[in-house]
């Protein structure tokens, strides 16, 4: 595998598994800091709900598009990462 596409890759897992966690324990880290920082703390608490929803809607999309980055790298990418590389260092012998 190409190593773009393998970086690619292991993001967009990082990102399948923030977002699946953040979806299953945002609320209770929500309801939790909301305890903690009492009724005078509405103003904080909105920016971390609206955090946290941007969070949870972009993760998925944005681990996916990766996964399809990775598909179109691997797809377009030389096959043999050794020969672009001698094919770049070679100078060229046209005059």
């Amino acid at each position: 595998m190409h190593s773009t596409a393998k970086k690619c890759v292991q993001w967009a897992v990082a990102l399948f598994i923030s977002g699946a966690l953040l979806l299953v324990f945002g609320t209770d880290l929500y309801v939790g800091l909301a305890r903690v920082a009492g009724a005078n703390a509405e103003a904080g608490l909105g920016v971390v709900n609206i955090l946290l929803t941007l969070i949870r809607s972009t993760t998925f999309p944005l681990g996916a598009a990766l996964i399809g980055a990775a598909i179109v790298v691997q797809t377009l990418a030389p096959r043999d990462e050794s020969l672009a590389h001698e094919r770049s260092d070679r100078p060229d012998d046209r005059d």
